[in-house]
């Protein structure tokens, strides 16, 4: 009987239990204990699982105890892990390896592997890594799993999401002192606000970061509540603390900041050596006008930059009667007034060539990527981007979320020598008329668009007194 087929029977056999006892001693035992080690342990297994009746426990421990191994097994050689940039199939084959000796660690390349291919979906992956938590990050972040999230590159841990509430404490600590953490080069900090507002104070999680994880350089500070919301009404301040930028900025190769207010951050002298990319999607950005933060990252100081991302959110006033009741909206939309027109409420505007020392500071910069999105006021935006003189690198312009109309075309279409040597020019979610954005494919780069009358949908909306 092979060992595929005594599975089959140990599992499947219409017998009583305590005769499958005496069958497989008497019978089998001598072909279990001769089996190779991984047929073994399959067997152990089956037959652990099959005789499960309480009245039988002492014969099945005396029959496990019979089948076990009567000698030592080879020792398993030494192996190697794949450097981090080998080929799939390397990794592949250092997967089977971990699992003839039974290391979830296996599994979780195979996982992995299927996840990149579209196979199985993500969700079967952290149901296993949940499932094998002990084995795969050790004990002394058992009892808070509910806040990690974890990117495998294969068995090995590269990206980690930590999401902190009030009373969280040591999350970051607790995760350096798992041995997988040897390979995690991204880390995400979410502030979670409860609904009593109690404020989040990510400061001690960044310094950790700062003092425990030196390799790194993939930043993200995350006001939740911010990141879910369109729009802030009336609010002073965000609810998430953030610690100051400087010492991330000079080691940072990636940042990511989804705030409440933009003029909370405090970015220092703006050094970021190895900065590639750089993100900041805030609900608020401007006060009388944008001086605050164009003095802040007038000093960007970045060689290598290769994204930038700016959220250029506009205030707006709006009535009592359309300003919502709640500090911070999934989506606004003013009431409709009595002729049934829609009431997004007044824009003063801004006047975006004040970011003229940050525009400055980009053009020198190897940049291929530049985002500026959810503006009301394109002429001066469009405006500041004529004075600055796109990068010879750039290959996509990002104005989505906007509000652009047939006059903005115009504006762009008289200056085809700049803005027609990008590659791409994004523009989705937009006011802009469908037969206007046909009209701007004769600037010469690619165009994405769609449209959303309602653009901007990013506002900061206050009410009038």
């Amino acid at each position: 009987m092979t060992t595929d087929e005594l599975l089959e029977w140990v599992r499947e056999a219409n017998v009583p239990q305590r005769e499958l006892v005496a069958t497989i001693s008497t019978v089998h035992g001598d072909a279990i204990r001769a089996s190779p080690d991984a047929d073994h342990q399959r067997l152990m297994r089956a037959i652990k699982k099959r005789i499960n009746s309480a009245s039988l426990r002492a014969e099945r421990a005396a029959l496990l105890a019979s089948l076990a191994r009567t000698y030592a097994p080879p020792p398993i050689p030494a192996m190697t892990r794949p450097e981090l940039a080998a080929p799939i199939a390397d990794w592949l084959v250092y997967g089977d390896a971990l699992q003839a000796i039974g290391d979830p660690r296996g599994e979780l390349v195979h996982l992995v592997h299927a996840v990149s291919e579209g196979r199985i979906t993500a969700d079967v992956c952290d149901a296993f890594v949940r499932a094998h938590w002990e084995a795969l990050l050790g004990t002394t972040m058992t009892r808070h799993a509910d806040a990690y999230t974890f990117e495998w590159q294969l068995c090995a841990l590269r990206g980690a999401t930590i999401r902190m509430t009030a009373q969280s404490q040591d999350l970051v600590a607790r995760l350096m002192q798992a041995e997988a953490s040897r390979d995690l080069c991204a880390v995400t900090l979410v502030g979670e606000t409860s609904k009593d507002l109690r404020a989040v104070d990510l400061r001690p999680a960044m310094q950790q970061l700062l003092e425990l994880a030196p390799d790194v350089t993939s930043f993200a500070f995350i006001d939740a509540r911010a990141a879910r919301s369109h729009s802030l009404t009336d609010a002073t301040r965000g609810l998430v603390r953030l610690a100051p930028l400087a010492p991330f900025l000079a080691r940072a190769e990636h940042l990511t900041l989804e705030v409440t207010d933009a003029r909370e951050l405090d970015f220092g002298d703006f050094v970021a050596p190895a900065l590639r990319s750089f993100a900041l999607r805030c609900l608020r950005f401007t006060d009388e006008g944008v001086q605050t933060m164009a003095a802040r990252l007038a000093s960007l100081d970045a060689p290598r930059l290769e994204t930038f991302e700016l959220r250029c959110v506009e205030h707006w006033q709006v009535g009592a009667r359309e300003r919502p009741r709640a500090p911070y909206v999934d989506d606004f939309d003013g009431d409709d007034d009595a002729d049934g027109t829609r009431d997004d409420g007044t824009n003063d505007g801004v006047d975006w060539r004040q970011l003229d020392g940050l525009f400055a500071a980009l053009a020198h910069a190897p940049l291929r990527r530049l985002a500026l999105t959810s503006f009301d006021s394109a002429p001066s935006l469009l405006d500041a981007l004529w004075v600055m003189r796109l990068p010879a690198t750039l290959e996509e312009l990002d104005l989505s979320d906007s509000r652009l109309d047939a006059a903005n075309v115009d504006w762009l279409l008289d200056r085809r020598e700049v803005f027609g040597k990008l590659a791409r020019l994004r523009i989705e979610r937009v006011s802009l008329a469908p037969a206007d954005a046909v009209r701007l494919e004769a600037l010469g780069p690619a165009i994405v668009y769609s449209h959303d009358a309602r653009s901007p949908a990013y506002r900061d909306v206050s009410s009038w007194e």
